[in-house]
């Protein structure tokens, strides 16, 4: 559901109100003036919008990177069969670098 339509069905006015633009001081002659935003919704876009789809998309391919880097490690597993002695050892040892040692319990000795 939109945001308009939601505002439609409370009964409120989906309207952005426009503030007035502050003008601010150049110090030096050879700074230039930005350009300013003066459409309301342009503004919470750029501002609000895609600083969080950029979040998102940024936290996605971390994640992706993150799983193909396990996947590539964990090759092994799935084609053994087909390796030979010394790819086998090979793919083995950079599995076994990368998971955790974990510590075994003894009984009581």
């Amino acid at each position: 559901m939109a945001a308009k339509d939601l505002c439609e069905e409370i009964n409120v006015e989906a309207v952005l109100k426009q503030k007035r633009l502050r003008s601010t001081k150049r110090y030096f002659s050879y700074e230039s003036h930005d350009e300013t935003i003066t459409d309301a919704l342009k503004k919470l876009e750029v501002g609000f919008f895609n600083v969080v789809v950029d979040a998102a998309m940024s936290s996605i391919k971390e994640r992706f990177f993150t799983l193909e880097n396990v996947g590539n490690k964990c090759r092994v597993l799935t084609n053994f069969p087909k390796l030979t002695g010394l790819e086998l050892e090979e793919q083995c040892e950079a599995l076994g670098t990368t998971l955790p040692v974990l510590p075994t319990i003894s009984n009581g000795k």
